[in-house]
């Protein structure tokens, strides 16, 4: 019969083993080996289960996942925004120039026209401009177009002995300026509360009715808008059957709100004939400056 380890009776008389701790120490040389095959099979579980998870999800992904994340990548490609094309929808479209006129406005005197169109429906475009005519130049004028307007752009009484030929009309240079939409939301409204002018009474006088030697040009305009001006300027086209023949600069001063002018001008072109006139406005009606504030309003 084996006799039984007693180590419960042990006394260590060197006081540096205690018991317990021999106890513990007997059992664990009798059970290393299982415990390192307990430790060996843990750490291979841990492994065979975390790297067949990551071979099972990214099996998953290449067959399955990856070709549905191409589909999503390909559908959001196609909504994305073009930024490019949509800021060169929000630029201002170029000034549009339909044709370029001069006429003798005097003996060795002309004038210089060019029919401007801004195709913008929220862009002010101030224009620095001259004409080039037979080896000459005028000077550079300054002129601003309000959206949506159609207006001459003119240099009135250069000298030239011989009428200029192949005028070219030069844009030196155009300054863009927006409408904030949270200032002015209806720009087309807000032109036309401004621009309500209205001409009658209209007549040609020749040189034979004027007792003058230059023809007169005559007829009464009215600010039927809410608002006054300081210098209400104007182009007067002047037609004979529906053609051009000249154009006069018109400014009437402090033209104020509801009020009728009666207009007298005198036009020194050779042989003219008038039988209709067209007054167009040129004035920046977004330029509060232009503007007579009624007293007692708070600027």
């Amino acid at each position: 019969m084996k006799e039984k380890n007693n180590l419960s009776g042990y006394v260590d008389t060197a006081g540096q083993l205690s018991n317990t701790q021999l106890k513990i120490s007997s059992w664990y040389l009798r059970h290393e080996i299982l415990l390192q095959q307990i430790g060996t099979g843990v750490l291979i579980g841990f492994c065979v289960f975390t790297v067949g998870f990551s071979l099972f999800f990214w099996g998953k992904y290449l067959f399955i996942d990856y070709w549905q994340d191409q589909k999503i990548l390909k559908g959001q490609v196609q909504e994305f925004q073009n930024y490019a094309q949509l800021q060169n929808a929000y630029k201002a479209a170029d000034i549009e120039i339909l044709e370029t006129q001069v006429y003798n406005s005097a003996p060795n005197m002309y004038d210089f026209f060019a029919l401007a169109v801004n195709p913008n429906e929220r862009w002010i475009a101030h224009i620095d401009y001259h004409f080039i005519y037979s080896g000459n130049e005028t000077k550079v004028y300054r002129s601003s177009i309000i959206p949506g307007s159609r207006r001459p752009l003119a240099v009135f009484g250069a000298e030239s002995e011989t009428y200029p030929g192949e005028a070219r009309f030069v844009i030196d240079k155009i300054d863009w300026e927006a409408i904030d939409p949270h200032k002015i939301f209806d720009v087309t409204k807000y032109m036309g509360d401004r621009l309500m002018f209205n001409f009658n009474n209209f007549v040609f006088k020749p040189p034979s009715k004027t007792g003058a030697s230059v023809p007169s040009v005559v007829f009464d305009i009215f600010n039927d808008s809410a608002y006054s001006f300081w210098d209400a300027v104007f182009y007067v086209e002047l037609l004979n059957d529906n053609q051009t023949v000249g154009y006069i600069y018109l400014s009437i001063p402090k033209f104020l709100s509801q009020e009728k002018r009666p207009i007298d001008l005198r036009y020194f072109g050779e042989n003219l004939t008038v039988t209709d006139v067209k007054v167009i406005p040129a004035l920046n009606v977004f330029d509060k400056n232009i503007y007579i504030r009624p007293q007692g309003e708070i600027q």
